[in-house]
């Protein structure tokens, strides 16, 4: 493994989102923490909710956007992620709802009133 510091920073290479850990012959052995501490969070817009709203007035409209997450659903019309994500499209295995192009994030995401 290569080690080399720039300025003040050492940059490490990883291999899947980890330090590689090569065995030593000394010292206990590497290991990293690979769980994280929030959940993943699906978002999904809901293409049904969009075709009925086309008829109803502003205050009729059911809201097309939901935010799954631990087990949980939160409904809005416009969310903010703040931080990186991935947009997903499956259409061989869909998601439980039957959506088939989703986006998810471990970072926080925001309801915007």
């Amino acid at each position: 493994m290569i080690f080399f510091k720039t300025g003040k920073f050492w940059i490490i290479p990883l291999f899947n989102h980890l330090p590689q850990i090569t065995k030593g012959t000394r010292g206990p052995k590497g290991k990293w923490r690979t769980s994280r501490t929030t959940a993943l969070a699906k978002i999904n817009v809901n293409r049904n909710h969009i075709g009925s709203n086309i008829k109803k007035s502003p205050q009729d409209r059911k809201p097309v956007i939901s935010v799954k997450r631990s087990g949980s659903n939160i409904y809005g019309n416009e969310v903010e992620i703040l931080g990186p994500c991935k947009i997903v499209y499956n259409p061989d295995h869909p998601l439980d709802c039957g959506a088939r192009l989703w986006i998810e994030t471990f970072s926080d995401i925001h309801f915007i009133s």
